[in-house]
């Protein structure tokens, strides 16, 4: 009796269990199933015209393979309803759709058929509300013509295009809005006639620059800086053009762009926020030149470069220079810079320049010059010099003699670059023409000569890929002198001129050269490139006593400028056309902020 009691609940409970297991896979298979009937075989399309097939499947994103609900069909079909009508077809709709089941139920296929309708044509466009422009110069600014297909991207540009317009003339607050749009039908297309509304809100009057973040540069310069005038109305140029302006004196970290705001009497300000940066800068490049010959040994070049770009959070800039060509060769150089010379917007700049040519002579100039900003990108100026030639060899060996060279010209200067440290596009010109009288003299015997200086200097950058610029330069100098020297004369080669050669190899009256370059950047402010020079000097038959010749010569090579806790480190190895990497010439720059 017991055992059949215990036999026969574990009857139960074996049916019992045995029911429920079956009954789960029943289900586990029924949802299987319904899995595999929701998957997507193929979509048909009928009835397109305007948009391609291939474009109507990639709006509808139903993809073969990707499962099938209703929610998702009638999902896609809005977006490609919405897709129609950015393009114009407002009237398009879709006709019919039919889902069937094929292979036993294992998946769907989809067709959808559609009627695009009439595409709408803009007729007209109307504003209302206005009062600062007529309708003509807002309808200009629209930029839609009449004719044109309807289409919200256009709409939002012609809109955008009205704001930009009224916040340009001192009004940051306007809105325009759709007010109406009448369309009727006619057999070829809808057509549209459009009204916009627009609400001008109050022009604003900029009273104020406000400065925050300034530690050391003292706010009243930072405001000349950014050239802001009291009383004009708010432009939405300015407040990037203001930005452009502080970041081009060299001396903040970051400027961010000045913010509008308007007091309760509904006078406005600015308000930028600066971050002091390091406005001291150290640069200097050491380079090797290898031994020439068996019986000779190898030197060492460089030049150190020092500029204090805020002389006491005034913006005025102090810089000296030190360059040493060769053994026997060197040159120095100190230069003062005070903008806004007696409180008038003019930079005026003295400068003391010394060379010594080995044993030959020590050149000695003196200069004084004055700029004035011809808006944010142009600058012009004029400049005074005077130049003094003393010969240091025997008297008897008559290289040069003793001179004394007066000059004046004028300059101008263009920078349309994004970035002054890195550019990645833009361009940079500058050019500069001075005249003067040069007096020779021999003994008791003196000379004058009429002398000309031309100087042009053009680079060009350009963005070819997501970070990599290429970069393109052309150096033009020429001296005019009827009994010309070999003090007169230009040096070219080194670092600084055509890479792959000494320091100053070449000399002439004439020399044009250039760079290509192609960069790939690797940060913010370092790349890596290869380059390739040229250059072309000449020299006339007048100074053929001198013993140089004319020539044409090219270098390349490769580098890298990389930043580093210490600063940018600059790195290059050059060689000249035709030498082999033995007489590759390294060049090693180092540029410290502090």
């Amino acid at each position: 009796m017991t055992f059949r009691r215990f036999f026969s609940k574990a009857s139960v409970e074996f049916l019992r269990t045995g029911f429920c297991a079956c009954a789960l896979c029943f289900v586990l298979l029924s949802l299987s199933r319904a899995q595999e009937a929701n998957i997507i075989r193929s979509v048909e399309i009928r009835g397109n015209n305007h948009l391609s097939t291939s474009t109507i499947l990639e709006t509808l994103a139903l993809d073969s393979g990707v499962r099938y609900t209703s929610e998702s069909l009638s999902t896609a079909l809005d977006r490609l309803i919405e897709r129609y009508a950015l393009d114009g077809y407002l009237h398009a709709a879709i006709d019919s759709v039919s889902v069937q089941t094929d292979d036993g139920a294992a998946s769907v296929s989809i067709v959808i058929a559609l009627e695009e309708g009439k595409p709408t044509m803009i007729q007209e466009i109307g504003f209302n509300g206005h009062a600062a422009f007529d309708l003509a110069t807002l309808q200009a600014s629209f930029g839609v013509e009449e004719g044109e297909r309807w289409s919200a991207k256009t709409l939002e540009q012609g809109i955008r295009r009205v704001l930009e317009l009224y916040e340009r003339k001192g009004f940051p607050f306007a809105t325009v809005t759709i007010a109406r749009v009448d369309v009727e039908e006619e057999p070829e297309s809808h057509v549209a006639a459009l009204v916009l509304r627009v609400d001008e809100g109050q022009s604003v009057r900029l009273e104020e620059l406000t400065v925050t973040g300034n530690t050391t540069t003292r706010t009243d310069v930072i405001v000349r800086a950014a050239r802001f005038k009291a009383g004009a109305l708010y432009s939405s140029a300015l407040p990037p053009l203001i930005q452009r302006r502080l970041e081009r004196l060299l001396v903040f970290s970051s400027v961010s762009v000045p913010q509008l705001y308007v007091k309760p009497d509904g006078t406005g300000g600015l308000h930028v926020d600066v971050r002091e940066g390091s406005p001291n800068r150290f640069d200097g490049i050491v380079g090797y030149v290898p031994s020439a010959g068996p019986h000779e040994t190898g030197y060492f070049t460089g030049l150190i470069d020092i500029s204090l770009r805020n002389l006491f959070g005034t913006a005025r800039q102090l810089s000296t220079r030190w360059f040493r060509e060769t053994q026997s060769t060197h040159e120095i150089g100190l230069r003062y810079r005070e903008p806004w010379a007696a409180s008038l917007p003019l930079d005026v700049e003295v400068a003391f320049f010394q060379r010594k040519q080995d044993s030959t002579f020590v050149r000695r100039m003196y200069e004084l010059s004055a700029d004035a900003a011809l808006g944010d990108e142009v600058t012009i100026g004029g400049v005074v010099t005077q130049a003094s030639v003393v010969p240091t060899e025997l008297p008897h060996v008559p290289i040069v003699v003793e001179s004394r060279t007066r000059s004046a010209g004028v300059f101008l200067h263009y920078d349309g670059r994004d970035n002054a440290v890195t550019p990645t596009a833009g361009v940079l010109y500058r050019t500069q023409y001075q005249a003067g009288i040069k007096q020779r003299s021999l003994g008791s015997v003196s000379r004058s000569n009429s002398t000309q200086h031309i100087a042009l200097r053009l680079e060009y950058y350009l963005s070819v890929l997501d970070g990599q610029v290429a970069m393109a330069s052309l150096n033009l100098r020429d001296v005019r002198v009827a009994d010309i020297e070999h003090s007169d004369l230009l040096r070219i080669g080194g670092a600084a001129t055509l890479r792959g050669y000494f320091e100053g190899q070449f000399v002439g009256s004439r020399a044009l050269w250039g760079t290509v370059e192609y960069r790939v950047l690797l940060g913010d402010r370092s790349f890596a490139y290869a380059f390739l020079d040229g250059a072309r000097i000449e020299t006339p038959a007048s100074a053929a006593v001198v013993g140089f010749a004319s020539a044409t010569k090219f270098g390349y090579g490769a580098g890298a400028r990389l930043e580093t806790p210490v600063g940018l480190i600059g790195v290059s190895i050059a060689l000249g056309a035709g030498e082999s990497f033995e007489n590759a010439k390294l060049h090693v720059r180092i540029a410290n902020e502090f």
